[in-house]
């Protein structure tokens, strides 16, 4: 009975979020532009500038940096934020979202940083105490609950959102685990990797909501949907 790699219990959980951006950057085209030939193209030429340049220049450039820099540096985190806003920027000059770029250089950082290390220490203090209250106080300020419970919109949509997910994600844990030979517990693992997906949906619905693709009610449903799998969990 094969034990799951700590490899993929590392990049499961992101492999939804980069589909989705993906899939966000096509629609928001579609909107803009119409479903045409040139889109598909030009949106599959920035991903694959996009994802080649950052893994082709960053890692490397960042073991030089490191290499030559104290491990207690501050610099290195100023050097950390500069990739992730110039990455930013780049996805955002390919027509893609800012996000998406971040979200490659820190793949493309992935095995650069000590696990444990001070860097990756003061990454997720700062991501935990400021980022993440930040981003959830933007919700909240965005949430409207008088449109949770008028017309029963936001609840149809949670109840479809999830009655679609779960099936779908146990499904496809079962057919994994049974491909590579994972027991019921490392398939419970899986499943419960895949489900716990609050940070990437609520990213993803705020690009659709700012750029008017999103309604309030599906923001709402979403902010709903995510209480959800945490609860189920712990059941």
């Amino acid at each position: 009975m094969s034990a799951i790699p700590p490899q993929a219990t590392e990049l499961l959980p992101t492999l939804p979020f980069e589909q989705s951006v993906v899939v966000l950057a096509l629609a928001l085209g579609v909107i803009r532009d119409g479903l045409t030939l040139r889109l598909v193209g030009g949106t599959a030429v920035s991903l694959v500038v996009l994802f080649g340049g950052l893994w082709l220049v960053v890692p490397p450039v960042a073991r030089w940096f490191f290499r030559n820099t104290g491990q207690e540096s501050y610099v290195e985190f100023l050097f950390l934020a500069a990739l992730i806003f110039g990455a930013a920027s780049l996805a955002e000059g390919l027509g893609l979202a800012g996000i998406l770029g971040a979200f490659v250089v820190g793949i493309a950082l992935n095995r650069q940083i000590t696990r444990g290390g001070t860097l990756l220490n003061r990454i997720e203090f700062f991501g935990s105490a400021f980022f993440v209250p930040f981003l959830l106080f933007h919700v909240g300020m965005l949430v409207d609950p008088a449109v949770v419970v008028a017309g029963g919109e936001t609840l149809w949509i949670a109840v479809v959102v999830l009655g679609a997910m779960f099936p779908t994600k146990a499904i496809a844990t079962a057919a994994f685990s049974a491909v590579e030979g994972y027991g019921r517990e490392a398939a419970g693992v899986l499943f419960g990797l895949s489900v716990g997906q609050a940070a990437a949906a609520l990213a993803i619905t705020l690009l659709g909501f700012d750029a008017g693709v999103s309604s309030a009610e599906v923001l709402n449903a979403v902010v709903l949907m995510i209480l959800v799998p945490p609860s189920s969990a712990r059941g």
